[in-house]
C-alpha cells in the first residue's frame, strides 16, 4: 500500500513539474539559470586561459 502511494506520488508530482515547466517561461528559465551560468564561467576560464602565456614561452 504504502509502495503505491509512494510510485503514484512520484509519478503525479513528476507529470505537475513537466506541466509547470513546459507552460511556464519564468519557471523554465529558473531552472535552466544554473546551466546558463556555468556555461558563462568556463567561457571566462577559457578566455584567461588563453590570455596567459604558456610555461616556456615568453
Amino acid at each position: 500500500m504504502i509502495t503505491s502511494i509512494i510510485v503514484w506520488g512520484s509519478l503525479f508530482a513528476a507529470v505537475a513539474f513537466t506541466v509547470v515547466y513546459l507552460l511556464s517561461p519564468r519557471i523554465r528559465a529558473q531552472v535552466e539559470q544554473p546551466k546558463h551560468q556555468f556555461q558563462r564561467q568556463l567561457e571566462s576560464f577559457d578566455n584567461s586561459a588563453a590570455q596567459e602565456p604558456k610555461r616556456g614561452q615568453q
